[in-house]
């Protein structure tokens, strides 16, 4: 057991983080449990409190509707019974005097009724001989034929025996109106037959039992609605999302349930369902509330629990980190120091020593460590800086012989030629670029010097060529101060034009343009010779496959200097095509720049030749024409 719990707090980054963390793993744990139970505890209580009130909701809701429907039955009872409706429909023997007087004293009592209750649009007595009165006798039926027609008389007539109440329906018994009501029918009997020949009805405006149902909310999203004893509604609050297929309710669940209450839905659409029937009228009221907004407390609550358990944790945590960092505070300077040495800063890794424990006792030997790395680090350092500068001597005194037999070996045709002038200038031209190079300390000069080498080796190699060569030299400004290995650009000259100029059998052109692209400077070196095929041009870069009648020996060797010194993004990109000529494009860092003064300007020189100055050097003025 003891090995199991040493081997948890090993996972943990130090022993005051496995101090702070099982305390905290204790509190939360005491303060879930304690949570849990209170949110059950709550939400159960609050869909009980909601069930009852519910219930108390729909109860009321039946309640008032039975008082109205009753009041409503009172009213059809004294109208329908009155002797004035038997003998105006019934009583065929009366004289027209009479009947006018019994249709008078009906008009006058079914306008009172109307001016007492607005909740009445239509009253109406109707034999099957088209003998009725409607309203105030201002309003017309229609035809007792097309009133038997209608749902609602069809089944009045098939209930003799008591008062039939519709399902809500557009009333159109009456001509000219078509009103949404409910309609509270009942047959009338001919007292001298005994048989039904007519019907009584008087029509609930729908906003009655809309204005029942609407007062008695169950909270903000709740609602109340009613349906038959067949599921057919008789009221709903968004009837007409219903009857156009939007919306649905669970009418045959609620009928079907033989308990009052009940929960049907998944997630924020569950709903508590509650039902009441109606002993009257035979509906059924059903409550409507949806669990989302009766459980809204219970986030509240549990944002209470959240708040007091942060609390009680932030507690916990200082008191756990006050104990734990009097423990640790050694061992976590110990930490602190090592990561720095990770670093490299082995001087500032040293560890404060105070006491003699083990843990004083372990930076003292810390510190011998630190300070023994510290010593070898800087002598590895200067091993290899001493490497790498030997590396690129070398890579260097493989360009510069390469270079001096191509120079010396045109130097002696013209000598075996008699061109002594030429020579002279060649050999002056020479001099000044290996004055300009002898300085083997400097691995590094500036753009502007390498870009005065290579006009001097094209000054050369254009007394070689005679008059198959002619070039152009230019540099931007804002370059010429940039820091570049020595010896880059001439090598890459020399192969554009050894190996694609020379074979071109006609005059070419070379140019050399210097420039800064962003936060790089980049020299394009570029010919119009006889250009590279595509597996040449993908082998150019490797030593093993170096084919000195392509690409020559001196590429390899620049290229790997530019990407030991600069990094493998920078160096030299070669793009060509057969025919079409060759293009190299160097690339290096702007950054390595030197920040004396003396820029140089602005310089382009085109060959033939520049003039000749006193020592036989030659300007950097650019001279047209001329031929040597």
């Amino acid at each position: 057991m003891k090995k199991r719990q040493f081997n948890m707090i090993n996972k943990f980054k130090s022993i005051s983080s496995a101090i702070i963390v099982f305390i905290m793993i204790l509190v939360i744990a005491a303060m879930a449990g304690f949570a849990a139970i209170s949110l059950n505890y709550t939400s159960s209580t609050a869909i009980d409190n909601a069930m009852a009130y519910s219930d108390n909701i729909t109860a009321q809701v039946n309640f008032d509707i039975d008082s109205y429907i009753s009041n409503m039955k009172n009213i059809s009872d004294i109208v329908s019974k009155s002797s004035d409706v038997q003998g105006l429909l019934f009583n065929a023997s009366e004289n027209g005097a009479t009947k006018a007087k019994e249709y008078t004293r009906l008009v006058t009592q079914f306008q009172a009724v109307l001016d007492s209750r607005a909740d009445i649009s239509n009253i109406a007595a109707v034999s099957d001989r088209n003998v009725g009165v409607v309203n105030s006798g201002q309003d017309d039926l229609i035809s007792y034929k097309q009133l038997s027609r209608q749902e609602w008389f069809q089944n009045t007539m098939n209930n003799p025996d008591g008062i039939t109440i519709s399902n809500s329906h557009v009333q159109n018994a009456i001509s000219g109106s078509y009103q949404w009501v409910i309609t509270l029918s009942r047959p009338l009997i001919d007292k001298s037959t005994n048989e039904i020949h007519g019907i009584f009805f008087i029509d609930l405006n729908y906003s009655v039992i809309s204005n029942l149902c609407n007062n008695n909310q169950i909270g903000n999203k709740g609602y109340v609605y009613i349906i038959d004893s067949s599921g057919n509604l008789i009221y709903h609050p968004q009837q007409q999302l219903i009857y156009g297929g939007l919306k649905s309710e669970h009418t045959d669940d609620v009928l079907n349930s033989g308990s009052s209450s009940m929960m049907i839905g998944t997630g924020n659409d569950m709903r508590l369902y509650t039902k009441s029937s109606s002993s009257q009228t035979g509906w059924t009221t059903v409550g409507v509330s949806y669990t989302s907004e009766l459980t809204k407390y219970d986030e509240q609550t549990l944002l209470l629990y959240i708040g007091l358990a942060i609390g009680i944790l932030l507690l916990a945590f200082f008191a756990a980190d006050y104990i734990s960092r009097g423990i640790t505070m050694p061992i976590f300077n110990l930490l602190k120091s090592m990561k720095q040495a990770e670093k490299g800063e082995f001087k500032k890794a040293m560890v404060p020593v105070a006491g003699s424990n083990e843990v004083s006792q372990l930076s003292e030997g810390f510190n011998s460590m630190t300070a023994r790395i510290d010593e070898l680090v800087a002598e590895n350092k200067k091993e290899l800086e001493e490497k790498r500068k030997s590396e690129l001597r070398a890579l260097q005194s493989q360009i510069n012989p390469h270079f001096l037999y191509n120079t010396l070996d045109s130097i002696i045709w013209m000598a075996e030629a008699g061109k002594n002038e030429e020579v002279v200038q060649m050999t002056a031209a020479l001099s000044r670029l290996f004055r300009q190079g002898i300085n083997v300390e400097d691995e590094e000069i500036m753009l502007s010097q390498e870009i005065d080498y290579c006009r001097s080796y094209l000054l050369i190699q254009k007394y070689r060529f005679q008059d198959k060569l002619d070039y152009e030299v230019k540099m931007e400004s804002d370059v010429g101060n940039v820091m570049i290995v020595k010896m880059v650009l001439q090598p890459i000259i020399e192969n554009a034009i050894n190996h694609g100029l020379k074979e071109k059998g006609s005059k070419g052109n070379l140019t050399v343009h210097a420039f800064r692209d962003g936060d790089c400077a980049k020299i394009i070196i570029r010919d119009d010779g006889v250009g590279m095929d595509e597996d040449t041009l993908l082998h150019i870069f490797e030593h093993h496959k170096v084919n000195r009648s392509k690409n020559g020996v001196g590429i390899y060797n620049v290229q790997r200097r530019l990407h030991l010194y600069y990094g493998e993004e920078y160096g030299i990109a070669y793009e060509s095509s057969p025919g079409e000529g060759t293009t190299a494009c160097v690339t290096i860092p702007m950054e390595k720049a030197d920040d004396g003064s003396g820029l140089p300007p602005d310089s382009e020189e085109k060959g033939n030749f520049p003039v000749q100055n006193k020592s036989g050097l030659p300007d950097n003025s650019p001279v047209q024409g001329g031929t040597p």
